[in-house]
């Protein structure tokens, strides 16, 4: 690579990522306050990162950044290039320089010579041809941006057209249903009217029957009441009986009570007696028997 067209070789950095950029863009960097873009060479030339075969879904998110970048010259353009690292700085004469056959390198056309050095080859890459390639890809990227865009707008278009038909219809079939229903509330309104009418008579002729049946309950309701009254009476009448009768069985039970607690005292008053003169009995005689006995 040209030391002309190198501004510096650093090392790598945070990297800031950018969505809907091919995968060998890693991203932006700042250089000094300037944004570059971080170009992979591997995943640009190879088309394929160290860690893709293992089975990693996003090469962007899968491949860790490291290394160093080689940072191009504002003059060329705001490019970065990610490199494992930088071995050795040297000049090397054109006339030492061996040109390869297209695509005998396996780089494509990025890589038309090489030169030997302690013992290895090294390629040389065409920088100029390399930057128009990354830059045709991006223009090739944004077209296709363009498209989908374009195409996802024509999506929306047509999505919106077809709503708004589905409503228009949806509107005039609501319309020509709503004029339907007013016709048949309205039809319905003039049998409301009629059935109310027919209501109103039939209510009419009930009262009447309902007056009449009225007359006939508050005379059942007098009668009943008469007789009620009656029983009533009779009711009292058999309550106060029955009450003096339990008034007297009551005082009947209280005397038998009372004479059955004067008979008992009697009794008990004549076993004491009883118990005393037997008591007497014994005490005159052990006295007598005293007597003699002296």
């Amino acid at each position: 690579m040209p030391s002309g067209i190198v501004s510096e070789v650093a090392a790598l950095e945070k990297v800031f990522p950018l969505p809907m950029v091919p995968d060998y863009v890693r991203g932006i960097i700042n250089r000094y306050s300037i944004p570059y873009a971080l170009v992979d060479l591997c995943l640009f030339l190879l088309g394929n990162a160290p860690n893709e075969q293992e089975g990693s879904k996003d090469i962007r998110q899968s491949t860790a950044l490291s290394g160093k970048i080689i940072v191009f010259k504002q003059e060329i353009d705001k490019l970065a290039i990610l490199i494992d690292d930088v071995t050795d700085i040297a000049d090397i004469p054109s006339d030492k320089l061996i040109e390869i056959e297209m695509g005998g390198s396996g780089f494509d056309s990025s890589a038309r010579s090489s030169f030997e050095w302690k013992g290895d080859s090294v390629f040389c890459l065409e920088t100029g041809d390399l930057i128009s390639r990354i830059k045709q890809d991006f223009e090739k990227h944004e077209f296709k941006k363009q498209n989908i865009e374009e195409q996802d707008t024509e999506k929306q278009d047509f999505e919106e057209q077809n709503i708004e038909k589905q409503n228009f219809e949806k509107q005039e079939f609501e319309k020509q249903g709503i004029e339907e229903q007013d016709i048949e509330n309205q039809d319905v309104e003039k049998q409301d009217i009629v059935n109310q009418d027919l209501k109103n008579q039939d209510i009419e002729e009930q009262g009447f029957e309902e007056q009449d049946i009225e007359k006939q309950d508050f005379e059942k309701q007098d009668f009943e009441e008469q007789g009620f009254v009656k029983q009533d009476i009779e009711e009292q009448n058999i309550e106060k009986q029955n009450f003096e009768r339990q008034d007297i069985e009551k005082r009947i039970l209280k005397k038998r009570i009372l004479k059955n607690r004067v008979l008992r005292k009697r009794i008990l008053r004549n076993r004491i007696l009883k118990k005393r003169i037997q008591r007497n009995k014994i005490l005159r005689r052990k006295v007598l028997r005293n007597r003699v006995l002296k």
